[in-house]
């Protein structure tokens, strides 16, 4: 009975206090849902530089007036946002005669003058062992010209296959100096698992791969060859050539396993589905081939999807830029950081020439009067690669509200000076690769039009650690109404060819627009600086503070 009056008593004094405690942390948990914390007291990580590379096809392509200025474009970015140019079917410029002789006759003056192109805008290259040489280039009609090499099941043209990339890499170092060839990534041909790539079976293929890897050791031991960049997951070719080079029999030396200096792969989806690709990729190797689980991995196509020349409406503005930035935030926090992968390029492959909805980081205009003029308009998916090579060496955990984490994203990085580039992106949360494969998208639909209105961000920031007491700060916004040069064009009536001073406009509009945050205050409060942040769906903003 004592008990019994003992729990009578205490009972609804219990329910009370778990009443409290309940609605206290419920209340706490709805705050949380619109603040974020971001204190640079906390340690700090080292943020890699992995996402600088971008490709085109055909290589040919960089003799058109407007491929080289897009070129200069790269490499005008600041602090090196693009180092590396992939492009398709470099070997396709070089001709050679005799080959079967002790001395062929090599003509390298097309690859030469594609080459100096990208060298001289202070670039580098992935350079694919594609395409094939031509016996001479002194025909006008191409269905008459022949190759050298029609036939890898030959063993013959094997071996010469060998001794012309020796030849190759020689030429290159010899032109553009060892240092510069020695940070250069010598690749495979592209994407082995497709048929209209790579016309033989898997044996020619490591065979072919036994060649490059030789070639190019016999010229330089230093050069950097891996692969196989395919289109598709570890499909068989993929599978077939890292066991090849973990335990296979080199082709031309007889010892057991081959060189493999990094490991390619082209995997284009939304960047969380891709991100979980990478991981199982990375599992496959860790599970079936241990030794090569710190050899560099690179996705060197990593789009949204395939099909370059599509018509996408989400190309042409912010979603793109802000896809950019969730494939950065992620790969650095979940593969680099918390995976532990050795993860050294992610390479958009956009540099084409193309309109507005094409996979392009310009669009091109040209004069249908005079075709020797054009005009070039930098996209936000361009513009937003400016804004990230501002970003600092190392990096602070943010967290983010659950809520949001699907489309929205926080970097917050600070360079040894002590100023603080912070990036945040808004990614409308919806996949381009669950619509319908043989349908373009040149518009919105109204599912995205209602993910956008409810993917809006409001939020308070509280920033904390800053080494200085007064700031400066700087943000750099894309959205809808900033840096939207495509609907600057619209405004203008969507002219075909833009006049000089709509061009003028146009370029006006396409670079990083600047705002000024009036929120934040100028001096700390508690050693806390605070602001709110307003960002629709999609965006993204770079907010930078220094020193006042």
């Amino acid at each position: 009975m004592v008990k019994n009056r003992i729990l009578s008593f205490w009972y609804p004094l219990i329910i009370v206090l778990l009443l409290i405690f309940c609605t206290s942390g419920c209340n706490k948990s709805r705050q949380n849902e619109h603040e974020i914390l971001i204190d640079f007291n906390k340690p700090s990580k080292e943020l890699k530089v992995f996402w600088h590379s971008t490709g085109f096809s055909p290589a040919q392509l960089i003799n058109n007036p407007a491929m080289r200025e897009v070129l200069k474009d790269f490499g005008r970015l600041p602090r090196k946002g693009i180092s590396y140019i992939r492009p398709h079917y470099l070997l396709s410029l070089v001709s050679v005669d005799d080959m079967n002789s002790e001395n062929p006759n090599y003509n390298w003056s097309r690859l030469d003058s594609v080459l100096d192109q990208i060298v001289g805008n202070d670039l580098k290259l992935i350079f694919e062992l594609m395409g094939i040489p031509r016996k001479s280039l002194g025909r006008q009609n191409d269905s008459a010209i022949s190759y050298e090499f029609d036939n890898f099941r030959d063993m013959k043209q094997i071996f010469l296959w060998k001794r012309f990339i020796r030849d190759l890499a020689l030429h290159l170092e010899s032109r553009y100096s060892k240092e510069t060839v020695r940070s250069w990534y010598f690749e495979t041909t592209n994407e082995p698992d497709l048929n209209f790539f790579w016309k033989y079976d898997i044996p020619t293929f490591l065979n072919y791969y036994d060649a490059c890897s030789e070639g190019l050791k016999s010229a330089d031991n230093l050069l950097k060859f891996g692969g196989p960049g395919t289109a598709n997951d570890t499909v068989p070719v993929f599978k077939a050539l890292l066991k090849h080079c973990d335990s296979g029999q080199n082709l031309f030396t007889g010892e057991r396993g081959v060189r493999l200096d990094f490991i390619s792969v082209h995997i284009k989806d939304d960047p969380l589905d891709m991100l979980k690709r990478e991981l199982a990729t990375v599992d496959y190797i860790k599970k079936n081939h241990p030794k090569f689980i710190n050899v560099s991995l690179i996705n060197d196509e990593a789009d949204p999807m395939a099909g370059w020349s599509r018509d996408f409406w989400w190309r042409r503005g912010a979603w793109y830029a802000a896809f950019v930035c969730q494939n950065i935030d992620i790969r650095q926090k979940k593969l680099i950081d918390s995976a532990g992968v050795n993860y050294r390029i992610h390479s958009n492959d956009h540099a084409f020439l193309g309109r507005w909805h094409s996979r392009t980081s310009h669009v091109l205009f040209k004069n249908e009067d005079d075709i020797s003029q054009f005009r070039l308009i930098p996209k936000p998916v361009f513009s937003v690669m400016e804004l990230v090579a501002l970003m600092g060496d190392s990096y602070i955990d943010v967290q983010i509200p659950r809520k949001y984490q699907k489309h929205f994203g926080v970097l917050a990085t600070q360079h040894e000076n002590g100023s603080v580039v912070i990036m945040v992106y808004n990614k409308t949360s919806f996949d381009p690769n669950t619509h319908n494969a043989q349908l373009d998208m040149p518009e919105i639909t109204q599912e995205q039009k209602y993910l956008m209105n409810s993917e809006t961000i409001d939020l308070e920031v509280k920033i904390k650690g800053l080494p200085f007491d007064k700031t400066s700060v700087t943000t750099y916004v894309i959205d809808s109404e900033n840096t939207n040069p495509y609907e600057t064009w619209v405004e203008m009536g969507k002219p075909a060819y833009p006049n000089e001073q709509q061009y003028k406009e146009l370029l006006v509009a396409s670079k990083p627009t600047t705002l000024s945050l009036q929120s934040i205050q100028n001096e700390p409060i508690d050693d806390e600086f605070l602001f709110e942040l307003n960002m629709e769906s999609p965006s993204v903003q770079f907010i930078i503070i220094d020193s006042n």
